[in-house]
């Protein structure tokens, strides 16, 4: 398969995805932005913000400025990492962990919506597929 053919086909579906999914954060009341920084600190507790900043590839001042925003919506801990009193781990708290389970309560008949046309094996495949595409690009290792 081409692989220009496979970006714009992936393009597409995560466009239809996006759509749904930025409703749901923009009606909990927070920046997609801020949402991807809660789900990526949700699935490494502890991460630091320059780790984040790399696996979200995004900027560092991005990342220090919306962390600070969250903080200020009381959705994120920052705890000091024992091992370097310097440095701190990123944790999300209970009331980020109910705001996640909303926008995700919302956003999830725009997946099923997508996945319609697949039958129940193919959208189950389909879905093991990404999932180890996506926990391969999450690998901190490989950042």
């Amino acid at each position: 398969m081409n692989p220009v053919h496979l970006q714009i086909q992936l393009r597409i579906v995560q466009a239809r995805l996006a759509l749904a999914v930025h409703e749901a954060v923009k009606a909990a009341g927070i920046t997609p932005n801020m949402h991807a920084m809660l789900d990526a600190i949700s699935r490494y507790p502890g991460i630091r913000p320059g780790a984040l900043a790399d696996i979200l590839v995004t900027g560092k001042p991005n990342v220090s400025r919306t962390l600070k925003a969250l903080e200020q919506k009381g959705l994120l801990d920052r705890r000091m990492v024992s091992e370097d009193r310097r440095a701190v781990g990123l944790y999300v708290n209970r009331m980020a962990d109910r705001l996640m389970l909303e926008i995700e309560a919302r956003s999830s008949a725009a997946d099923s919506n997508c996945l319609s046309i697949l039958d129940e094996a193919e959208a189950e495949q389909f879905c093991n597929v990404l999932g180890r595409l996506s926990a391969d690009y999450f690998n901190l290792g490989s950042t």
